[in-house]
């Protein structure tokens, strides 16, 4: 990226921090952005996406137990999904398995 013009808008955490880092100052005047309400809307779909995926780890994490693996059964193949993991002996959370 050259100094002082945006990147691509790729969804990556380095392109929101670069972009952020253009306009360091905030001037307190205002813009007009024609379609902003696709912002609003992206919100709530990560908002919903985000409690999906909270009910679903709760509804995993109570059905291992104390459990440190889940796995499910593919043919003749074992495949993790998920384990539970601590950090300096606090309550276990759950890690999810990306898939390849």
């Amino acid at each position: 990226m050259q100094e002082g013009t945006a990147p691509d808008f790729d969804g990556s955490e380095s392109t929101y921090t670069a972009v952020r880092e253009l306009h360091p100052l905030i001037d307190g005047t205002e813009v007009e952005i024609d379609g902003l309400h696709i912002l609003s809307i992206a919100q709530e779909k990560f908002d919903r996406a985000e409690a999906d995926l909270k009910q679903k780890k709760s509804e995993v994490l109570s059905i291992m137990g104390n459990a440190q693996h889940a796995y499910v059964q593919v043919g003749e193949e074992k495949i993790r999904v998920a384990s539970r993991q601590a950090r300096n002996g606090g309550t276990p959370f759950l890690v999810i398995r990306k898939n390849k």
